[in-house]
């Protein structure tokens, strides 16, 4: 039976083809040809749906569009326009800036008064660019404020690093302590944007200008958010620090440095001859937990007292305190300082701690100032930079700050 029904589909298959002159050879034949040159085979549609391969649907930009016609300076200020804003009537945060005519400023809550935090971003003025498949750059002026002294870059990297964001090349420019500015990238909603920020401390206030764009488009926007961005200014910006600064009295009087009040200053010691004066500052978030340790210490010269005797006894200090070994030194160089100092040098070292086996790294830097009648010494202990950034940040600024201000 099997075999019967075999010898009639093979006459049937072949009447066909005599039929229609198109053999399983000819078929064969062709499928190879069509192989060697390249052609597709059939796919049924729904694979591109489940494996992809489908083209993006492409965009349809209206060139028309003034922000289009930006390629550099001279065109950005052409389409642009000048805006100045006193944000909820407060002088300090006023600014001035160019944005491109097309975008439209979206309005925030009415208020007279605000209260600017600590803890996240105030927007103070926001303007949205015209819309391209259904996306829209966007601009906001925002600002902050500062408890402790931290240079705008450090802050920058600490705005950055808590907000999910990713900095393109780790790059963070910066002008001084008071300025710096960034690109970077981050997913909101399922869509890149790729930001430019511009951060100035001013006072204890950061005042933040950004721009974000979806990436997409990143080719289209890329000088009109730099030049937008670059163009802001502070009319206003307030004076001083972050803090109130302290002083004290080092060696003979002859002698002061500052710090930040937020430091709290313990185990002053001021022996009755005046030979010896010694303090400690530290960085503390409550009564056992400190982030930063500075000590002070001026020596009055003697015949018995040489820079290697003091220089040995603080070694040996360390290692009885803090159980620390040095693991490798970052730098070695001379410093600077009141001209009456004959010799100032300053070293930069990674230490780890014998007694704390879990204990993480740290960086200690000492100071040393010498002249015809007083050493004074000045080491600070810091956790290092790759493992709390916020903290490091912090200790760096204070440290420089007191090295900048003997007087």
């Amino acid at each position: 039976m099997f075999i019967r029904l075999a010898v009639f589909i093979f006459f049937i298959v072949v009447l066909v083809s005599n039929f229609t002159g198109y053999s399983f050879a000819s078929f064969y034949s062709k499928m190879d040809i069509d192989l060697k040159q390249g052609s597709k085979l059939y796919k049924p549609v729904f694979l591109d749906g489940i494996f992809g391969g489908k083209k993006e649907k492409k965009v349809n930009i209206n060139r028309d569009i003034a922000d289009f016609k930006i390629v550099d300076r001279d065109s950005f200020y052409k389409y642009a326009k000048e805006v100045y804003k006193v944000p909820f009537n407060e002088q300090m945060l006023s600014f001035k800036m160019f944005i491109p005519d097309t975008w439209e400023e979206i309005a925030l809550r009415s208020s007279n008064r605000i209260d600017i935090s600590s803890d996240i971003p105030v927007t103070l003025s926001y303007y949205m660019g015209p819309p391209i498949s259904e996306l829209r750059p966007r601009l906001k002026v925002q600002a902050m404020r500062l408890t402790r002294e931290i240079t705008a870059k450090n802050w920058l990297r600490h705005f950055i690093l808590t907000n999910g964001y990713s900095m393109l090349d780790d790059k963070i420019i910066y002008d001084g302590d008071k300025f710096a500015a960034t690109n970077f990238v981050y997913v909101e909603s399922d869509i890149t944007y790729l930001g430019y920020l511009r951060a100035i401390i001013h006072g204890d206030i950061v005042s933040i200008v950004r721009i974000d764009v979806p990436q997409k488009f990143e080719r289209l926007y890329k000088v009109l958010q730099q030049e937008a961005i670059n163009s802001f200014i502070l009319t206003h910006p307030q004076g001083g620090g972050v803090e109130v600064k302290k002083r004290q009295k080092l060696g003979d009087g002859a002698l002061y440095v500052s710090y930040p009040a937020s430091w709290v200053r313990k185990k002053q010691v001021h022996n009755e001859a005046g030979e010896k004066i010694a303090f400690e500052l530290h960085n503390i978030a409550d009564e056992k937990t400190v982030f930063g340790f500075m000590k002070f210490e001026t020596v009055k010269r003697n015949g018995d007292i040489t820079l290697k005797s003091e220089l040995d006894r603080i070694k040996q200090e360390l290692k009885n305190r803090f159980g620390i070994k040095i693991k490798k030194i970052i730098s070695s160089k001379p410093s600077y300082g009141p001209i009456r100092f004959d010799y100032i040098r300053e070293e930069i070292y990674k230490v780890g701690f014998n007694r704390k086996i879990d204990a993480q790294d740290h960086e200690l830097r000492f100071l040393v100032m010498a002249d015809v009648e007083w050493y004074i010494f000045i080491y600070m202990l810091s956790p290092l930079e790759e493992n709390d950034q916020l903290n490091w940040a912090i200790n760096d600024r204070a440290y420089k700050i007191i090295r900048d201000s003997f007087e």
